[in-house]
């Protein structure tokens, strides 16, 4: 063990994440601790937000709120008021500075490589440089890295700079497990939570671990202790949910992560048309449990209802339940359950954002036409809106119609942005989000979302995916092959993940490595998804071997007699070969046909060779990307 230190007045054992003076100990949080080990290293110097954020969080992408909140704890740790510092400086729209003095603690100091001994080793020779021997800052820094586990966004606890306040309470919802027999029980577990998790989370005195991290947690057998250790909290909510015709019976524990005792549980049997009042309850108990003050508005937000009809609800979680499937029969009963929901319940805002989310992957996934699926997404999503504009879902889906199938650039960022500001959690809303700024080419903006996104866990597939499709489309290739390689290292069978390495390949001029990857996706996504076999044609077309290239075109529009299939696939092909002129033919279907073809154009490589002539200019202002 070696690298104690000395700030000022302090003794900084990164090892220990300890910071303690005057016999007073204080623990921080690992990323906190490295937050200080870097600021060290540069004492006396101004380091940039980004140049923090990438030595601290090298895995994971966050948001500049986190750093500040890291910087915050750090003030109060010291005691040290950020507008007249003594100890770190925040340098305006640049960084932080450590400006109080450091020096090696030689009696805490051990030895850091073999035959250096612990007293041989002294601070620099200039004492207002405040530097660390460069040797024992190396061990720190590698001891730090040693001690740091994964980081979690909410579990950085948020406190007053003053330091009078207890800092926040840390809580996981893990999925309510499903021990009955009925069909989309498994869903009603995953709403109880996410509707917990959202009623908790309004409260703003809890520290919520977003949905995403907790439902890795949904086996039957999951140890909730174990579970809450892992996500770093101090509280779990876990239950169970049992429905029997008429009957539901929910169990419910509030847990002490410390020593596993339970702060309150409780038993429900009840008819499944009071499982709202169930809801109310467990909310309610949860927030006098924990000590919560909450005012008259806090209190109507944590038993919010979007329908008071219980069997519009049931016929909702099986929408749900069948439109998770992502196949095309899913998609057919999910449309079912959603429209039975609103025949008996009009007003359901939340049956309609699940009707906008169905039509608006049906089209994407070429299940439907895009005219039919995009406006009836629209038409829901609108109708959504119109009964309750606070709700976060249905702005996503508006915003889905508006970039993929209007060509209103706009309009989608608005949309887009309001979902985030009514709902920050939101993860497929921001990553769309992301994807979109990506589209257009504004590609530092794009990962600056991707650090802000709500699910920073580095065993996150979804947003691990996006990263590398960000840095495929910004032409990092090398980052977005690296990207793809960590996915599958925890993924193997991630189609997506085979996909976008596939085609970092091919832009590496790779194309025995891209063909094999490309295919391992087609044949892990079931073998007929037009957007792999277009992308394989071109990969084809690009390495020499024309004739699989054309039979890729065959293959499409063989395809396209059983399903829709996007012009812009053919187009593609059409472009590796060097036929231009059938290239744009195509394109031009795609304008007409609008299924989601030129939400990349402007970045996409594979159009590269298009650029430089007047037509592909002329198509870029057609559909607002000239820009």
């Amino acid at each position: 063990m070696a690298g104690a230190f000395r700030v000022g007045d302090w003794l900084v054992e990164p090892q220990l994440n300890s910071i303690s003076a005057n016999g007073n100990t204080i623990r921080v949080e690992p990323k906190i601790m490295q937050v200080l080990v870097c600021l060290t290293a540069h004492a006396n110097e101004v380091v940039s937000k980004e140049r923090l954020i990438q030595s601290v969080w090298t895995d994971t992408f966050v948001s500049d709120d986190v750093l500040t909140r890291s910087i915050s704890e750090l003030r109060r740790v010291f005691g040290d008021d950020p507008k007249e510092s003594r100890y770190i400086q925040t340098i305006p729209k640049s960084g932080y500075r450590l400006i109080a003095p450091v020096s090696v603690d030689c009696a805490k100091q051990e030895a850091v490589s073999p035959g250096v001994a612990s007293g041989e080793v002294t601070p620099a020779a200039n004492p207002r440089s405040g530097w660390l021997n460069a040797r024992v800052l190396a061990g720190c820094v590698i001891l730090v890295g040693m001690a740091a586990v994964a980081f979690y966004l909410w579990t950085l606890r948020k406190s007053e700079a003053s330091g009078g306040n207890k800092p926040m309470r840390s809580i996981a919802v893990l999925p309510f497990k499903s021990v009955g027999p009925e069909v989309g029980d498994e869903y009603l577990g995953l709403e109880m939570a996410d509707t917990l998790i959202t009623r908790l989370s309004s409260t703003k005195q809890l520290v919520v671990c977003p949905p995403g991290p907790a439902r890795k947690y949904s086996d039957k057998n999951q140890d909730p202790i174990a579970a809450g250790r892992e996500l770093s909290v101090e509280l779990v909510l876990d239950g169970s949910t049992q429905r029997e015709g008429d009957r539901v019976r929910v169990t419910v524990r509030l847990l002490k992560v410390s020593d596993g005792s339970a702060l309150w549980a409780e038993r429900y049997d009840e008819k499944f048309a009071d499982i709202f009042a169930v809801q109310d309850s467990v909310t309610e108990k949860v927030a006098r449990s924990l000590a919560l003050s909450l005012t008259e508005a806090g209190k109507k937000l944590l038993t919010k209802r979007y329908t008071e009809n219980a069997e519009a609800y049931r016929l909702y979680l099986m929408g749900r339940y069948f439109e998770h499937k992502g196949t095309e029969e899913g998609f057919k009963k999910g449309i079912e359950y959603f429209d039975e929901a609103l025949r008996i319940a009009p007003d359901y805002a939340l049956a309609y954002s699940g009707l906008a989310d169905t039509y608006n992957w049906a089209a994407q996934q070429s299940i439907i036409s895009p005219k039919e699926g995009f406006l009836k997404a629209k038409e829901a999503a609108l109708k959504a809106l119109e009964i309750d504009s606070s709700l976060a879902e249905a702005h996503h889906s508006l915003g889905c119609v508006k970039w993929i199938f209007e060509y209103d650039w706009p309009g989608t960022e608005v949309e887009y942005k309001r979902g985030m500001e009514l709902d920050p959690t939101y993860q497929s809303n921001r990553v769309c989000y992301a994807e979109y700024l990506s589209g257009l080419g504004r590609h530092d903006e794009a990962f600056a979302q991707m650090r802000r996104a709500p699910e920073p866990d580095p065993t996150d597939i979804f947003c691990n995916v996006a990263v590398g499709e960000l840095f495929y489309f910004a032409g990092q290739y090398d980052q977005a092959i690296e990207q793809c390689r960590k996915i599958l290292g925890m993924d193997p069978n991630g189609a997506a993940a085979h996909f976008w390495l596939g085609l970092a390949y091919e832009q590496k001029g790779m194309y025995e490595k891209a063909i094999a990857e490309i295919q391992k996706a087609t044949t892990l996504a079931g073998g007929d998804h037009p957007g792999l076999v277009a992308a394989l044609g071109h990969v084809y077309a690009v390495s020499g071997n024309k004739g699989k290239a054309r039979e890729m075109i065959e293959e499409l529009k063989e395809l396209a007699n059983r399903r829709h299939v996007s012009p812009h696939r053919i187009a593609t092909i059409y472009i590796g070969l060097g036929e231009k002129e059938r290239a744009f033919e195509w394109l031009e279907r795609e304008y007409n046909d609008r299924s989601g073809g030129f939400t990349h154009i402007k970045v996409d490589p594979r159009f590269d060779p298009l650029r430089s002539d007047p037509r592909f200019g002329d198509l870029l202002v057609r559909v607002g990307l000239a820009q």
